[in-house]
């Protein structure tokens, strides 16, 4: 299997092991499959998890996505499909029908936003944007900030109160 390993396999087991050498990352486990991540089922306290298994379970069709899911959720700007390499082109729609699959509850109203759509990519950083932690956390400060505000009783203080809080 290795240049310049002797093995002491048969012929039939030389050839199987052969082809696993050249074959891709799925063959190559042979008959070793992972299971499918559970659905996510849109509840924030079940993003991280739903996430790191997606992920691992698409590493085994290609290494690359762990590459890829990272630069996803960590793109500011939105992910332009003919911008993508064919590799990535083909995984990204691999992401986008395993989210289509697995996504139900509001998380789902994200995937489904719009139906002719195949990248996955896209819509993974939508996901991240959505649920990751930073987002609710900048979200739990927001709301604490504006249940919190001091309104003034007077009239002209009242106002310029108010003014202040819609900002």
């Amino acid at each position: 299997m290795f240049p310049g390993v002797t093995s002491s396999l048969d012929g039939t087991e030389a050839a199987a092991a052969a082809a696993a050498s050249t074959a891709g990352p799925l063959e190559a486990l042979g008959t070793i499959r992972f299971p499918c991540p559970k659905p996510f089922d849109g509840k924030d306290e079940n993003w991280e998890v739903f996430a790191i298994r997606l992920r691992n379970y698409l590493m085994q069709a290609d290494m690359n996505f762990q590459l890829w899911m990272k630069e996803s959720k960590d793109a500011a700007d939105e992910i332009d499909f003919d911008g993508l390499g064919e590799n990535q082109k083909k995984a990204a729609i691999m992401l986008q029908n395993a989210l289509v699959l697995l996504c139900e509850g509001s998380s789902q109203n994200i995937v489904n936003r719009d139906e002719d759509n195949v990248n996955g990519f896209e819509t993974w950083r939508r996901l991240w944007v959505r649920y990751s932690v930073q987002k609710r956390q900048k979200s739990t400060t927001r709301m604490t900030r504006v249940l919190q505000w001091n309104f003034k009783f007077t009239q002209a203080e009242f106002e310029n109160d108010f003014e202040e809080w819609e900002t």
